[in-house]
């Protein structure tokens, strides 16, 4: 809320979806804000993240690190190959969270413990492999 009690971020259901409204302009604030991704920085990474959550278009991976980048491509309808990136710069612990429906494979670039973590270094990947159950 502002300070006269107008909201900045609202969500209502529309049909069978959500509708979400962002009053500020959030992407040009934070591409011309130095330091703005920095450790201590106020958590926008968080809205990206409710809208996310509530997509229809869920990833198959995710993961609890906000300094991490993460995408998917698929190389089959069986496989995937993901990439994680290290935005930060200091090295980052980070889980991954594999839906039910997939397992991790191998990693390709960078090491991948029995229980999804890793560590990627400062400004680092890393990359691998799932594939569906």
């Amino acid at each position: 809320m502002e300070q006269d009690n107008n909201p900045i971020f609202t969500v209502n259901s529309y049909g069978k979806g959500k509708v979400y409204f962002l009053a500020v302009p959030l992407e040009t604030s934070l591409t011309s804000t130095p330091g703005i991704f920095g450790e201590n920085s106020v958590p926008y990474w968080k809205i990206y993240k409710t809208l996310a959550d509530g997509s229809v278009l869920q990833q198959s991976v995710r993961k609890d690190n906000p300094s991490i980048g993460l995408t998917e491509h698929d190389l089959s309808s069986t496989e995937r190959v993901i990439v994680a990136i290290n935005y930060s710069t200091r090295q980052q612990d980070v889980r991954f969270q594999v839906d039910e429906n997939w397992m991790a494979d191998k990693a390709l670039y960078g090491k991948l413990s029995e229980n999804n973590k890793s560590m990627i270094d400062a400004n680092d990947a890393m990359v691998f492999t799932i594939r569906r159950k």
